[in-house]
């Protein structure tokens, strides 16, 4: 009689722990399709940023826009004294204050009701 009832509750914890099983797949698969639909939106920005750069791209080589092309290689032509200079003295860190605070600058004029500078 104690094997019939080992074996009893033996199929029991079987079907128990399958029910179990496909409650979890069914858990995964809305937590699945919660994070696809909330990297939707970001892959949607992502393949539009790749579509920019692609034009951004084409765009560089046209003709007429060689030079913006070649606007990294100026940097190649400065003397390695004047780069030296120019660290010593923070141009590169100036530079960044600079672009900073005219990037929240231009930022602050984007949101409405607040008024920066004349």
């Amino acid at each position: 009689m104690q094997a019939i009832v080992g074996a009893i509750q033996f199929v029991i914890n079987k079907i128990a722990a399958f029910a179990q099983f496909i409650l979890d797949i069914g858990l995964q698969v809305f937590v699945d399709l919660w994070e696809f639909i909330t990297d939707a939106p970001v892959w949607v920005f992502e393949q539009l940023l790749d579509l920019i750069l692609v034009i951004l791209g084409g765009i560089a080589a046209l003709p007429g826009f060689s030079s913006v092309s070649t606007a990294a290689s100026w940097f190649g032509n400065i003397p390695s004294e004047m780069l030296n200079i120019l660290g010593l003295i923070g141009l590169g860190y100036s530079l960044s204050i600079i672009g900073g605070a005219l990037l929240i600058r231009f930022v602050l004029g984007l949101i409405p009701f607040i008024r920066v500078g004349g």
